[in-house]
């Protein structure tokens, strides 16, 4: 979850009980902005909390930064652009990870500035990586994301897709280790209809 001070935003998590107490709570701060809003767990327990924030020096034991702004990969072969759409929070522009343990102890924090406003909206495990997916701002509007990090908070380059106006919702991991996304769209990519998928 996120919660708005009067001088930052912070993101935290809460583990509960079947009768909704409270087992532990762990606030998300790495002494900037930070939203959490995306979770999975890996094959040992640990819940890995995917949210955006502002790029900083994070002050954890085990923290892996990565270096400049990238330019991300688009997919869209048509070159359709749409209407422009309310933009992102401009100061939340770096994927950041925190790494937990079952009992509520913060393992790791990682981070890879993106270079752009970008919304997380769902995460999962599988093959040793965590996958994230969501929409970032492009300079027609917004793209579907998706990125890859390694368990050890090595954070790839994201890739997009679309080019103005398509969202990445969901993820699920099919048995051979392939990802499903599901995804909604109001613009054209390739020689699909506008539809969601």
């Amino acid at each position: 979850g996120t919660v708005t001070g009067v001088v930052s935003t912070d993101g935290y998590v809460q583990a509960l009980d079947s009768t909704a107490n409270v087992q532990w709570s762990l606030p998300l701060d790495n002494g900037s902005n930070e939203i959490a809003t995306a979770a999975t767990f890996d094959s040992r327990g640990n819940l890995w909390v995917v949210g955006s924030s502002q790029q900083a020096t994070l002050p954890t034991s085990d923290t892996s930064t990565t270096t400049p702004a990238l330019t991300p990969t688009v997919l869209n072969p048509d070159g359709i652009t749409a209407d422009p759409v309310a933009p992102l929070r401009k100061d939340l522009t770096a994927l950041t990870l925190w790494k937990v343990s079952s009992s509520g102890v913060l393992l790791s924090t990682y981070s890879k500035e993106i270079g752009t406003p970008f919304l997380a909206r769902t995460a999962i495990f599988g093959n040793k990586s965590i996958n994230v997916a969501g929409i970032i701002a492009t300079t027609t509007g917004h793209a579907g994301f998706l990125i890859q990090s390694d368990l050890a908070g090595l954070i790839g380059q994201p890739v997009l897709l679309g080019k103005s106006d398509t969202d990445l919702n969901a993820l699920a991991r099919r048995s051979n280790g392939s990802l499903v996304l599901v995804w909604s769209r109001s613009e054209t990519i390739a020689t699909q209809s506008r539809k969601g998928n």
